[in-house]
């Protein structure tokens, strides 16, 4: 009884020890700072994508030993024990009549295949090329990961910005709010200057909550899409990402990236999906090859021995060894061997269909993206100008307000126009570096 008991002690220590391991994994970042390479390489290590295309490489390599194996002879052996039980009966063995109830017996056979209308060669080189399909698209599911992490940060650090502003705003506001009441108290202002004050101190309020729950969404994505529990908790390190947008800067990039005609070049050359599906292309050509081969002869050697005796002994006297070469000629499979040729072309024209409709795919979302980025340009140098006016318009009222030359509403007015406005610069930068991220990705480039 106490041994059951200490196994079972020992045990639940065990559990408790990993079960506090996969936790303390699962909450590792907790309370620290998560910079977006942290976040790359997180995701690594847990995105379930990229786990799968790791196993269809290691799939893949094992497709390739066994088509190299299909070049090596097969060796069998196996061994075996008779007994009579009732009605022993005499049996002949080498001319000697056995009369015992016993009888052991051997064989072991080697065999190759000489010649199989080229079949062996097609697949080898099918399983080599579903090899470097499979590595191409394991790179593909990294950059994939990559981008959509990179995605997620930036949207994070957007929602923040944003979040940042409203919070400034309501502190302004109830500011504002503070010091309407100390004016009416001393009845310089009117009552409807403090109920419209606080009406917006509310309407400000609001919109930050809205705000803040957009970040804490933007971060419960961002963790969930690196692998690791949504329950984390972490802060941000806002430094990864140059927001000081120069002209010179997109110049360049438009210099290099702003050509549809090069960027669609590039990414044939670049996309490694592209590439795995041009490979898999020539595979399914091959594979009717194989399908071909059905209509070769085949010629097989092989090469034997056996053993049977009522005794375990006079294994040379009792052994016989054989070989011999064997051709086999189809004539006739009933259309069986047709169909599965006409079925492999379906396939070819099925894959030679998927890899254009991969082009166009691509060209597709290099057009959009590159339209995307024309747009965001425009709206930096768009929102700039306005967030200019807006804040100059905005100092203007503030100080007619105190002048007592407008109402509370036209300062309110003022002010939403220079919140809006910031907010829509602080879009417009992070739009643009979105829009640079999708067309790259699109190219199959990294930044």
């Amino acid at each position: 009884m106490l041994k059951k008991v200490s196994i079972f002690f020992i045990l639940s220590l065990i559990y408790l020890n990993s079960n506090g391991f996969l936790l303390k994994a699962q909450s590792n970042f907790t309370g620290q700072k998560l910079d977006l390479e942290e976040s790359y390489k997180i995701a690594f290590e847990n995105h379930p994508d990229i786990k799968v295309s790791k196993y269809r490489i290691k799939s893949s390599k094992a497709s390739v030993k066994s088509a190299i194996g299909n070049y090596l002879p097969s060796v069998n052996f196996n061994m075996g024990y008779n007994r009579q039980i009732t009605n022993v009966q005499a049996f002949v063995i080498g001319g000697r009549l056995i009369t015992q109830p016993n009888t052991f017996s051997m064989n072991a056979n080697v065999g190759l295949t000489i010649f199989d209308g080229l079949s062996r060669e097609n697949n080898l080189t099918i399983a080599e090329n579903n090899l470097s399909a499979s590595e191409l698209t394991n790179e593909r599911t990294i950059e994939t990961v990559k981008y959509n992490v990179f995605k997620a940060y930036i949207n994070i650090l957007q929602t923040n910005k944003i979040k940042e502003i409203r919070q400034q705003n309501l502190e302004i506001g109830k500011s504002d709010l503070e010091r309407i009441k100390g004016l009416y108290e001393f009845g310089v202002l009117t009552a409807d200057n403090v109920y419209s004050q606080e009406a917006e101190v509310g309407i400000r309020e609001l919109d930050y909550i809205r705000t803040e729950n957009d970040f804490n969404n933007a971060k419960t994505n961002l963790i969930t899409t690196i692998g690791l529990s949504p329950t984390n908790t972490f802060e941000i390190d806002e430094q990864v990402i140059n927001i000081k947008i120069q002209d010179s800067e997109i110049n360049n990039f438009k210099s290099n990236y702003g050509n549809f005609e090069l960027n669609s070049k590039l990414a044939i050359e670049n996309r490694k999906d592209y590439q795995s599906s041009k490979i898999n292309l020539e595979s399914a050509d091959k594979i009717i090859d194989v399908a071909y081969s059905g209509y070769s002869p085949i010629l097989t050697a092989n090469t034997g021995w056996s053993w049977l005796n009522s005794e375990l002994n006079q294994f040379t006297d009792r052994g016989q060894a054989t070989g011999s070469l064997n051709l086999s000629i189809p004539i006739f499979d009933r259309f069986q061997n047709n169909a599965n040729i006409e079925n492999q072309k379906l396939q070819f024209e099925i894959s030679q269909s998927e890899l254009f409709k991969l082009e166009q795919s691509i060209k597709s979302n290099i057009f959009t993206n590159l339209q995307n980025l024309n747009a965001a340009i425009k709206q930096i140098k768009i929102t700039e100008k306005s967030l200019e006016s807006a804040e100059l318009n905005y100092k203007s009222a503030k100080e007619r307000y105190e002048l007592g030359a407008i109402n509370i509403n036209d300062l309110t007015i003022a002010n939403l126009q220079n919140v809006n406005a910031t907010i829509n610069q602080t879009n417009s930068i992070y739009n643009y570096i979105s829009s640079k991220r999708d067309l790259l990705f699109s190219i199959g480039i990294e930044e």
